[in-house]
């Protein structure tokens, strides 16, 4: 049996969808330890982008919370929205550092562990339903966040889309 793949809309309303015009082309940038986290070079050991040459890294520093977000207006014909996401932890316990995507600041649509139990060894493609919020202007932010232990945890991004068909790998909710 063959698994859908997912069909991008004709305009995709996320400016810079794979960072590829830099950190400086539609999304806001937030880290706590003030690291740049749209970047092309000095990726982690075995780490490279999804495509292109850019990609996002949110986390890998302890205590860290970082995030990269910006305003579009969810496509009523395509509300789910895709992004590719490379997890990496060197945490054992799923039980403190945290990847998120949030939605106008405080509404939480999809939350999961960053702990070696969710290493992805890779790219895998995601997808977050915001069929509620179809056809209006929201905040869109994903986030990384890594507690006040001593282990750090990563979280990749690269190539988002709103789709109009869902694949995605889950893992253990937070």
């Amino acid at each position: 049996s063959r698994t859908p793949t997912a069909t991008p809309v004709a305009a995709n309303p996320i400016v810079n969808p794979g960072f590829e015009s830099g950190p400086n082309a539609g999304w806001i940038e937030a880290s706590d330890g003030g690291f740049s986290l749209i970047m092309n070079t000095d990726f982690p050991p075995g780490i490279t982008p999804h495509s292109g040459q850019w990609l996002a890294w949110l986390g890998g520093a302890v205590t860290e919370v970082a995030s990269v977000r910006q305003t579009v207006i969810v496509p009523v014909n395509a509300p789910l929205l895709t992004y590719w996401a490379w997890l990496t932890s060197d945490e054992p316990e799923c039980n403190a550092d945290n990847g998120k995507v949030a939605v106008n600041g405080e509404e939480i649509v999809e939350d999961y562990w960053l702990c070696q139990a969710t290493n992805t060894t890779g790219w895998t493609q995601r997808s977050v339903n915001l069929a509620a919020f179809a056809g209006q202007e929201i905040l869109l932010q994903i986030q990384a966040e890594n507690n006040n232990g001593t282990l750090a945890s990563s979280l990749f991004l690269d190539d988002l889309a709103f789709t109009n068909t869902a694949r995605t790998t889950r893992l253990p909710v937070t």
